[in-house]
């Protein structure tokens, strides 16, 4: 007998008592990723409440949620920035899983502020399940496959960056999703079902709010898809297939696509910014303390030494994946036939991640960043590390299936390596401490009586509005007392600043701020300023370790405005410690008719703007309302549309008839232009794909007689 033939024949009663195993592996993998979280969760409460997800990401969430209940879709958000467009600019709040986690959280759980938490939970098992699912089907044993899944779903990049971006979570979903229709494309001819499956998770994932996270899996779908028809792995004509479901998918996320474009338009653009990782990539393989490194962009608050295990996923698949990578060059040394590159189409795509990952100095990222509309969104070069965490574990575990494949003792050698992997990530988890910004408190705090009393509660009618002057990033734990950033909307309060990248990048926003940074005091009268909540730490730094993130922790929001602040008549809360409240004279009312301008008409905000009760104003006048004008506002008075125009302050002003009683004011987003235009190429891409389906199946005969594509590690080659 044949050496070849001895080995399969020896190893073939081990291969089938793997397969007998899998419901262990699976089961054991499943409860490790439990346990990870149950772990995370038990160290800090909210764990994938911190940094953005916390200040910014999650009250505009919540806001959206709360609305939807009452069957209102949210446009409008009066609680922040002088009044901003909400709800269509994408952030996920399109997202189906994030309402279904915003329902669990709110009736199941009780508390509407574990949404995050449990949008989170959802992500990270499914992800495992999808990466045992995807490993199994290339050929690799169950252990492989279990280790695998728990890898993504507790590997550093997913935990620390889903921790601060929410919409981080479900990277390995979606990517892992995405291959496993690559690999069903490459075993054998595919028709509606495929198409349609991979246009709803191109669709889907582009709703979960990160265009550019998207831009890079539709990128590393198509990458894939290439390399294989490249190599003659997969009948051109069935690739084909890719173009019409990749249409599907953008049809489906075509609405929140024209939104943002639109809004883009008006919207101050920023060069591509943020540092590649450079040699920081030794991170992947060792964990806390054997290796250190700051984040790329230095970032960290608290906890600030453990930023290297955000590259931390688990060494074994990093070190397999090493041996695929050393294949890959022995095939090309070896002038191998080309079909025998098809294997190696994730080692090529986890290369091609790392060498964007780079950023600027691996000279990639430069070209990506001058592509159009991608280049707009391409920024800190880091945020590749989740799509090189699946593609490494894709080729790292076939690189480990091979290598077991041939162990005469592989079920001892798996017992041994799984439990050592596991406990690995285990111990990672426990490293996970670190965050972008770490603030010291949890969602959200209760206001004291005296605060509400002067700022929330006034016969349900909000007549003025409030600052928040504290730093842009503070560790002290009443920061979130101070209402910063987008924690105004938690609580129905009218402030002056917030936290929206699309929104503060718009030229209205932008000179809006300008002229009060130019003219403070008058700024704050205009637009009704009454109330201004000083954190302790605008006045008195507190400090984190790190020193890179002072400059943020010294920054204070409207500093201008503080500089006319009398400290001397201002109150120290007594149930708030470290919050000052200080009253500034003269603000004008939220809305006031032209001729009574110290007379304040009542309003009503709501998801869709704001509603004046003019009854008061017995002739006709203009009427003042204090957010700002934006080309979506749109004015009613009584029903009827009147003129809505802005002042020199960029104030909503509008002119009513005499008579009027109630001045409606309505940020009016028309979905149906992009719902129509999503339509046409709905069914453009359906056709497109009828076509190429009725021309496959005669290029899948000729091809299917050389025999099946083998996709495994059993195949030759890489």
């Amino acid at each position: 007998m044949k050496g070849s033939d001895h080995q399969a024949s020896a190893t073939a009663p081990l291969r089938a008592a793997a397969r007998k195993s899998i419901s262990i592996w699976c089961v054991a993998g499943f409860l490790v990723v439990v346990a990870g979280i149950a772990l995370a969760e038990w160290w800090w409460p909210y764990f994938f409440s911190q940094d953005d997800v916390l200040v910014g990401e999650l009250p505009a969430i919540l806001w959206q949620w709360r609305n939807l209940l009452k069957g209102l879709w949210v446009t409008y958000n009066p609680y922040i920035l002088l009044g901003a467009p909400a709800g269509h600019l994408g952030g996920g709040t399109t997202y189906p899983p994030s309402f279904l986690a915003y329902l669990y959280a709110r009736f199941v759980l009780g508390n509407e502020f574990a949404t995050a938490e449990v949008l989170a939970v959802f992500h990270l098992l499914a992800t495992y399940g999808a990466v045992y699912l995807t490993v199994r089907r290339l050929d690799c044993g169950p252990m492989p496959a279990a280790l695998g899944g728990a890898t993504v779903a507790l590997g550093g990049p997913t935990l620390i960056l889903g921790r601060c971006w929410h919409s981080f979570l479900p990277i390995g979903l979606y990517m892992t999703l995405l291959v496993y229709l690559v690999i069903r494309l490459r075993e054998g001819p595919i028709g509606w079902r495929w198409m349609l499956a991979t246009g709803l998770v191109v669709g889907l994932f582009y709703h979960v709010g990160f265009p550019q996270t998207w831009f890079y899996a539709v990128g590393f779908f198509s990458l894939a898809v290439g390399w294989l028809a490249l190599t003659g792995s997969v009948p051109l004509a069935r690739a084909a297939v890719s173009l019409p479901a990749i249409g599907i998918g953008i049809s489906l996320a075509w609405p929140v696509i024209a939104m943002q474009m639109a809004a883009a338009r008006n919207m101050q653009h920023m060069a591509s910014y943020g540092n590649g990782v450079g040699w920081d990539f030794v991170g992947m393989l060792l964990p806390f303390p054997l290796f250190g490194a700051p984040n790329p962009n230095g970032w960290g608050s608290v906890f600030w030494e453990y930023s290297a295990e955000m590259y931390y996923f688990g060494t074994v698949f990093v070190i397999f994946f090493a041996v695929s990578c050393w294949r890959m060059m022995a095939t090309a040394l070896q002038r191998r036939p080309i079909p025998e590159w098809g294997d190696s189409v994730w080692t090529i795509a986890a290369l091609v991640a790392f060498w964007l990952a780079l950023g600027t100095a691996g000279g990639l990222w430069n070209v990506v960043s001058s592509l159009p509309v991608v280049g707009g969104v391409n920024n800190h070069p880091f945020r590749l590390i989740p799509f090189i965490v699946v593609f490494v574990v894709l080729s790292g575990g076939m690189s480990l299936e091979r290598w077991l494949e041939n162990q005469p003792r592989r079920r001892t050698i798996e017992i041994v390596l799984g439990s050592c992997g596991f406990l690995l990530l285990l111990y990672h988890v426990t490293c996970c401490k670190g965050a972008f910004f770490t603030y010291l408190f949890a969602p959200y705090p209760t206001l004291p009586r005296e605060l509400v009393q002067r700022i929330v509660e006034n016969d349900g009618q909000p007549i003025q509005r409030v600052a928040s002057i504290s730093p842009f990033r503070c560790v002290s734990p009443t920061y979130g007392l101070a209402l910063p950033h987008n924690l105004p909307t938690i609580y129905g309060v009218v402030s002056t600043l917030g936290y929206d990248p699309v929104t503060e990048r718009s030229q209205t926003w932008r000179n809006a701020l300008e002229a009060m940074s130019e003219n403070p005091a008058e700024g704050a009268r205009a637009f009704g300023i009454r109330w201004c909540l000083i954190h302790r730490a605008s006045i008195e730094p507190q400090l984190s370790p790190n020193r890179v993130g002072h400059s943020l922790e010294t920054l204070i929001e409207l500093a201008t405005l503080a500089k006319f602040v009398k400290l001397d008549t201002a109150v120290e809360l007594a149930e708030a410690p470290d919050i000052i409240l200080a009253e500034l004279p003269g603000a004008a009312p939220l809305a006031f008719a032209s001729n009574r301008p110290d007379s304040a008409l009542p309003l009503e905000l709501h998801c869709h703007g704001i509603d004046v009760d003019t009854c008061s104003v017995s002739q006709a006048s203009e009427v003042t309302v204090g957010f700002l004008w934006y080309p979506q506002m749109r004015a009613y008075a009584d029903g009827k549309p009147v003129a809505c125009q802005h002042d020199s302050w960029n104030r909503l002003l509008v002119a009513i008839p005499a008579g009027c009683r109630k001045l409606q004011l309505i940020c009016e987003v028309r979905w149906w232009p992009p719902i129509l235009q999503a339509g046409a190429m709905l069914l453009a891409s359906l056709g497109v794909a009828f076509a190429i389906l009725r021309w496959q199946p005669s290029v899948d005969t000729n091809a299917s007689q050389a025999g099946p594509a083998k996709t495994g590690p059993a195949s030759s080659g890489v």
